[in-house]
């Protein structure tokens, strides 16, 4: 038996410190499930988000999701950051994660998230059909991310 859960986060906006014009978007990842907000502008240090992300996830132990900062400049999308994100139980609030993997040291993401159990389901019952449901569409490749948690909370 796996907990069927549907978990909604809202990405406010990230910071981060680049001396260089570029945009910034942000990827959210679960094993081979990835959702990807719209490329946004640079204001001052901080991009804007102001995006909802959903995903249906199925997991029997808590799980490790991934926050990912992507940077595009010249046509080109590289790795800014991973914030580190885990879903083990129902309910809702408001985070703020640094990023690991990022030249800025400072570089955080805040977003608010919900996390709703909608129930045990059998382990025959096929994931295909609700993953298919997210808007999981872009293929990017990055190499493997650290183990290493880091959730403060503001």
């Amino acid at each position: 038996m796996k907990t069927k859960y549907q978990v909604s986060l809202h990405v406010n906006k990230v910071e981060l410190c680049v001396k260089f014009p570029c945009q910034l978007q942000v990827m959210w990842k679960k094993g081979q499930d990835k959702i990807l907000t719209g490329i946004k502008e640079k204001l001052n240090k901080k991009f804007m988000i102001n995006e909802t992300l959903e995903m249906t996830v199925f997991q029997s132990e808590p799980k490790k999701t991934y926050l990912i900062a992507l940077i595009h400049i010249n046509g080109q999308s590289k790795l800014a950051g991973v914030a580190t994100f885990v879903i083990d139980k129902e309910g809702e609030g408001k985070m703020c994660l640094s990023f690991e993997k990022s030249p800025d040291i400072d570089s955080k993401i805040y977003f608010t998230f919900k996390i709703q159990n909608l129930g045990q389901v059998e382990m025959g019952e096929s994931r295909f059909s609700d993953s298919c449901k997210s808007e999981i569409s872009h293929k990017l490749t990055f190499e493997s991310f650290g183990e290493k948690e880091n959730n403060p909370s503001f």
